[in-house]
């Protein structure tokens, strides 16, 4: 699930940030390009209403009608370049009269207000100047964009529910076999060391995961088996010699014997000594053997008293 997750979240972030930087160029864009048009519209508005030349203003005025498109609620507006014409202006259309200002300063100035986009250009005839001011709405951006952004969003939801979904299926099925093997190992304990997994004749990583797992359960089993044969051989075998030589000692110092006597009684305490030694040595040797892919049997030297 955490898988699933994570690819859901990842890959619609992917999406939204790949969607979303679509969305903010081609909206930055529209807005230059539609200031653009409408620049281009205040140009031949300007030429077509103060020309003094008739026919070309005529014939200006007839492409326009022709080759323009009209914009959804277009307006052409023409202000005589004086301070209480723009002021007067400004008042009645509810402009900033910074705007009618940096028309007539610079030549060209844009504003967007409540919706509706304004491009003012400067204009000069053989006798006056004007701000020629042409306003629609920016149709593109209050549909076309919205419905792209409608369509990324839509898109994000839908690329989540379905990596989500997809996500979750493959890693359920990737991770049920080390779940089933997760499960399997936990049963196995230091009573039931003979269990095994169930390895399968794919050759994969799940395999190699059942035999490498199984590999150490037979160390495993090796090595409890060792300790417990050194276990068991260690208290029986030690404990014979060992008491065979207490007891000879303390007959022996029960009261005063001859040369030969004691003689004797060291000969059969160096014996059990020397049979005790054999048994260490078989011991250690049980104890320091390791797992070398078979089960060893030990058998530990006696030797007779």
């Amino acid at each position: 699930t955490k898988i699933a997750i994570t690819l859901a979240v990842s890959n619609s972030l992917i999406v939204l940030l790949f969607g979303g930087a679509i969305y903010y160029f081609l909206n930055n864009y529209s807005y230059l390009d539609f200031y653009k048009r409408l620049e281009t519209r205040a140009n031949i508005a300007a030429r077509y209403n103060l020309e003094y030349d008739v026919l070309t203003a005529e014939s200006l005025k007839k492409l326009r009608d022709d080759h323009l498109e009209r914009l959804p609620q277009e307006k052409e507006y023409i202000v005589p370049l004086s301070e209480e014409s723009l002021k007067t202006f400004s008042r009645q259309m509810y402009l900033p009269l910074s705007f009618l200002e940096e028309a007539a300063e610079k030549g060209k100035a844009t504003l967007n207000k409540d919706g509706l986009f304004y491009t003012g250009v400067l204009y000069r005839n053989q006798k006056n100047a004007f701000i020629v001011i042409v306003s629609a709405e920016h149709y593109y951006a209050s549909h076309h964009l919205t419905f792209l952004r409608n369509v990324i969003l839509l898109s994000v939801i839908f690329i989540l529910v379905i990596t989500f979904s997809l996500a979750l299926y493959f890693s359920k099925t990737v991770f049920s076999p080390i779940k089933k093997i997760t499960d399997n190992v936990k049963r196995i304990s230091t009573d039931s060391m003979h269990l095994r997994l169930a390895q399968t004749e794919q050759n994969n990583e799940i395999a190699e995961l059942t035999a490498t797992f199984n590999n150490l359960l037979n160390r495993l089993e090796t090595a409890f088996e060792t300790q417990k044969n050194f276990v068991s051989s260690a208290s029986h075998e030690l404990g014979t010699p060992l008491t065979a030589i207490i007891g000879e000692a303390d007959v022996t110092l029960l009261h005063e014997r001859k040369v030969e006597e004691y003689k004797e009684a060291i000969q059969k305490i160096l014996g059990q000594a020397e049979r005790l030694n054999e048994i260490t040595k078989s011991l250690l040797y049980l104890a320091q053997t390791g797992y070398r892919g078979k089960k060893l049997a030990f058998e530990i030297v006696r030797t007779d008293e």
